[in-house]
Formats: C-alpha cells, sequence, structure tokens
C-alpha cells in the first residue's frame, strides 16, 4: 500500500505563497518541509491531471507565479516611466516587430564565411 500523501490544502496555500513572495520553488518547498524533488514531482502529476490535490497544487504555483509576474511588471512599467531609456527598451522587447531595430544584411560569396553575431550581452561560462 502505498504511503500517505502529505500534500494538504495548509502545504498548498504556504508553498504558493511563498512562490508568490518570489522564492525559487527549492526554496519554497524546503520551507515547507518537502524536497525539491518532491516538489517537482507533485507538480509534474499535477499537470497531467484534471482534479485532486496535486492539480490543486499546479493551479496554485501556476497563479502564484502570475499574479507575482503581473506584480513586477506593474512595478516596472511605472519605474520606466520616470527612468530614461528603461520605457523604449520594455516596448522594443515586448513588442518587438513595432519596437525594436531591425536590421537585415545580405551577403553574397562564393567562398565560406564566419559570422559573428554581438548581442550586447556577455554570456557567462562554466570555464571561466
Amino acid at each position: 500500500m502505498p504511503r500517505p500523501t502529505k500534500l494538504t490544502r495548509e502545504l498548498i496555500q504556504d508553498i504558493s505563497k511563498h512562490v508568490r513572495e518570489g522564492a525559487p520553488y527549492s526554496t519554497a518547498a524546503a520551507l515547507c518541509g518537502i524536497g525539491e524533488r518532491t516538489f517537482h514531482e507533485w507538480m509534474a502529476k499535477g499537470k497531467d491531471e484534471d482534479s485532486g490535490m496535486h492539480y490543486r497544487l499546479s493551479k496554485a504555483v501556476d497563479r502564484a507565479n502570475a499574479e507575482l509576474h503581473a506584480e513586477l511588471a506593474a512595478r516596472f512599467v511605472s519605474e520606466a516611466r520616470t527612468v530614461d531609456g528603461k520605457a523604449e527598451r520594455f516596448l522594443a522587447r515586448r513588442f518587438p516587430n513595432d519596437w525594436s531595430e531591425q536590421q537585415t544584411h545580405k551577403i553574397e560569396t562564393d567562398a565560406p564565411i564566419e559570422l559573428v553575431v554581438n548581442l550586447g550581452r556577455k554570456l557567462q561560462l562554466d570555464d571561466d
């Protein structure tokens, strides 16, 4: 007989509260006394179900993430209106077809070429 689950309504509320506050999943799980692996297993089950406690957890965490995203986006947009350049950068990322600079380059050659594209930020490599 399988062991009874520790997943309860209270645990779902606690996990989603921590996620809503911005805690990484591993931290939210640890604060609630469960392992990260267990959390991810429960979330995966919830994505495959249409009801039950795992489904409720999945939906609660999705909602917590959506609420956090909305709050941070609203804060960012509010700050972007008062700081030069932020609004334009935000619009270029959110609506690239309307706001980002479009560049097209035509290259004609019969020889092999090396193409290097600089995206404006340095990538962190594990070797560094």
